[in-house]
C-alpha cells in the first residue's frame, strides 16, 4: 500500500503511479513497515505499506526551484511554494520533464528509455488552530505522455501499421484527506480519490480505459486496562472500471465495506503481541477475513535489540483480461473460463531482527 501523509491511496495503479509526481523537495521521510498491514489498510497491504510523509509547510522555505539535466537528454524543472497564515498553511509544488532523445544502448532497433513530457502537481493544505493538525488535505495531478519503439517512429503515426511504436496519454488525479475533529480524542477520518484515465496505444491495437476509487476509513483508538491498545474502524471502498478489452462489456462499479479491529497486548517492556481481523464484503464472493498477528520481544529495556515476527493473509480481485488484454487480443488461443473465480489469496510471514550498534 502506497500512503501520502498516512492517508492511503486506494487505485489498483496506486504501487506505479503513487510515488510519481511527488517532488523530492517536500519529502521530508520515507517510513517503510514490512509485513502484512491488511487489517487497518486491506489487501493493498499485503506485503506492507510504504508511507511518503511531506513536509510541514510552517517549515518549509517559501521557494524552492531545482534545475536538472542529464546526459541521456532528460531535462527536469522542480519548484515549490508554501504561503500560509498562522494556524493555516499550503505547500504547492510542481515538477516538469522533458525527454525527447532515441537513446539504443543494445542496437536492437528499439528505445532503451522511452521519450516522454510528463507534469504534476501537488498541493497541500494543514489547518492547525490550536496548533494541533485537525485538517490535512492534499491532491495530485499527474499527466503523461510518453513514447517509445523504433526511431523511424513519430507521433503522427500513432496507430498506424507504418512503422511499430507504442504511445500512452495518461491523466491522474488524487485528492486525499485526514480529519481529526477537535473534541472527539482518538476518532479519525481518512479518505481518498483516484481517477486515471489512460488512452494506450501498442502498434495499431488500443487500450483505452477509465479507472475511479473512493475510498474512507473511519477508526477509533484508545487504550483498556493500560496494556491493551486497540484500534476499531469502518472502511469503504467504490471501484468504477472501465476499458475496452472484450472483458468490460459495460461499465462496471464495484462496492466493498468492511470493519476492522485489533488489539495491542504489551505486558512489559519485552515483549508485546498484536492481533486483527479485517472483513470486507464483496458482492461476488460474500465476506472475506483477514486476520493478521503480529510479535515483538526486546530482550534489553534500551530497545536496541528487537525481534519482530509479522503474518497475515490479504486478496486481490483479479480481472484477467484488462491485465493481460494484448495476449486475448493478438493470441492465437481461445482462453474459455470454465468456472467461478475465486480472489487471488495470499499469505506472509516476515522476520525481522534489529541491532543498533554505537560506535
Amino acid at each position: 500500500a502506497v500512503l501520502i501523509d498516512g492517508a492511503p491511496i486506494m487505485s489498483a495503479l496506486a504501487s506505479v503511479y503513487g510515488l510519481n509526481g511527488i517532488n523530492p523537495a517536500i519529502i521530508e521521510q520515507l517510513e517503510i513497515l514490512k509485513g502484512p498491514s491488511s487489517t487497518l489498510y486491506g489487501s493493498e497491504a499485503m506485503g506492507g505499506v510504504v508511507n511518503i510523509v511531506t513536509k510541514d509547510p510552517r517549515f518549509t522555505p517559501r521557494y524552492t526551484v531545482d534545475l536538472r539535466a542529464e546526459s541521456s537528454g532528460s531535462r527536469n524543472l522542480d519548484f515549490s511554494y508554501s504561503p500560509g497564515t498562522q494556524g493555516l498553511r499550503g505547500l504547492l509544488s510542481g515538477s516538469v520533464q522533458y525527454m525527447d532523445r532515441f537513446l539504443d544502448e543494445n542496437g536492437d532497433g528499439f528505445a532503451d528509455l522511452p521519450k516522454a513530457n510528463i507534469a504534476s502537481f501537488f498541493g497541500k493544505l494543514s489547518w492547525r488552530p490550536d496548533g494541533e493538525e485537525v485538517l490535512n488535505l492534499a491532491a495530485k495531478y499527474y499527466y503523461e505522455d510518453r513514447w517509445g519503439g523504433v526511431k523511424a517512429w513519430t507521433p503522427e503515426l500513432r496507430g498506424s501499421t507504418e512503422v511499430y511504436g507504442e504511445s500512452v496519454f495518461t491523466h491522474r488525479v488524487e485528492i486525499l484527506g485526514k480529519v481529526k475533529p477537535t473534541g472527539l480524542k482518538g476518532w479519525e477520518l481518512d479518505f481518498s480519490y483516484a481517477w486515471h484515465d489512460q488512452d494506450a496505444m501498442y502498434g495499431n491495437t488500443p487500450y483505452i480505459g477509465d479507472f475511479q476509487t473512493y475510498f474512507a476509513n473511519l477508526t477509533r483508538e484508545g487504550t483498556l486496562g493500560g496494556n491493551h491498545h486497540y484500534l476499531v474502524g469502518l472502511t469503504a471502498r467504490h471501484h468504477i472500471h472501465d476499458d475496452n478489452t472484450v472483458a468490460t462489456v459495460d461499465r462496471f462499479s464495484r462496492f466493498i465495506p468492511g470493519v476492522f479491529f485489533q488489539d495491542e497486548y504489551a505486558p512489559s517492556w519485552r515483549w508485546s503481541l498484536l492481533g486483527g481481523m479485517r472483513l470486507d464484503h464483496h458482492q461476488d464472493h460474500g465476506v472475506i477475513a483477514s486476520p493478521r498477528l503480529s510479535a515483538k520481544w526486546s530482550p534489553r529495556e534500551d530497545g536496541k535489540t528487537t525481534l519482530r515476527i509479522n503474518g497475515g493473509t490479504g486478496f486481490r480481485v483479479v480481472n484477467t483480461f484488462s491485465e493481460e488484454f494484448a495476449s486475448i487480443v493478438h493470441g492465437s488461443r481461445d482462453v474459455l473460463v470454465g468456472e467461478a473465480l475465486d480472489p487471488e489469496r495470499s499469505w506472509s510471514v516476515t522476520g525481522n531482527l534489529n541491532q543498533i550498534l554505537e560506535f
